[in-house]
């Protein structure tokens, strides 16, 4: 049951990537041209879905601070620290540089 569970979550959010265009690259990258700001051609759309993603990732880690357990498993699995390393911030440096050099 939890690999179905599993299944349906990764595909709504399939889903939701081509919905918000978010698989597009032409969109992607239009969305990444800062430069392109006083001429018209940035494209703010992507702006909105991640203030979106944001917003209902942080409705959800209230949801989990409230319980005391998983519905679908033994214990939660959060991070024992809130600071902020070296590590945190490379990781997504990494993906990011790889995703511009890829030209997503």
């Amino acid at each position: 049951m939890i690999i179905v569970i599993q299944f349906v979550v990764g595909l709504v959010f399939g889903f939701g990537l081509l919905l918000s265009g978010m698989s597009n690259p032409e969109k992607v990258l239009n969305f990444l041209d800062l430069a392109a700001i006083p001429s018209g051609g940035w494209d703010p759309s992507l702006l909105l879905v991640m203030a979106g993603a944001v917003g209902v990732t942080f409705a959800g880690f209230q949801l989990v601070r409230r319980r005391q357990r998983p519905v679908l498993g033994g214990r939660f699995h959060l991070p024992p620290s809130q600071t902020l390393d070296w590590r945190i911030a490379a990781g997504p440096a990494i993906f990011g540089i790889g995703w511009g050099l890829a030209g997503i």
